[in-house]
Parts: structure tokens; C-alpha cells; sequence
């Protein structure tokens, strides 16, 4: 459903706005390594209870080297 303009940041939550996220490719494999460092630094971290502290992680690389499908598959699996 759409967010009416007026709707506070507060009242917006995370359900409304996973729909405008692509799903992660269903061909999607491996980058276990990757993931389970994703993990540790925003879920298992000191800090991942901590909602006052903004976290980064920088995924780089070549274009087309599924930088993308890898921020897909963690979201998706910890979208809760």
C-alpha cells in the first residue's frame, strides 16, 4: 500500500518498504564468506542491539560481480 506524503518516519515500517526491494536471484550461490562476515559485523557485533548507532559495510568490486545479490541475500535473510 502507498505511503500517504504526510506519514511521519516513525510511521513508516520496514514491511512497507521491503516491496520496493528486488527479491535476491533465486540462481544465487556460494559467497558463504561474505555473508557470514555480513553476520558477524550486523548481527553478531557488540553493537547490533544498538539502534542509535548507524553501521556500514562497503561491498566492492567490478560491475557485475554481485555486489548487489550479496546486500539481497543478507537483507532478505535477516529482514526481521
Amino acid at each position: 500500500a502507498p505511503v500517504p506524503p504526510s506519514a511521519t518516519k516513525s510511521a513508516i515500517s520496514a514491511q512497507d518498504l521491503l516491496p520496493i526491494v528486488s527479491a535476491p536471484s533465486p540462481l544465487f550461490t556460494g559467497r558463504a564468506d561474505v555473508l557470514s562476515q555480513l553476520e558477524k559485523y550486523f548481527v553478531d557485533g557488540p553493537f547490533s542491539l544498538e539502534l542509535s548507532l548507524q553501521r556500514r559495510f562497503i561491498l566492492y568490486g567490478l560491475g557485475g560481480a554481485g555486489k548487489t545479490q550479496i546486500a539481497l541475500q543478507f537483507s532478505y535473510k535477516f529482514r526481521s
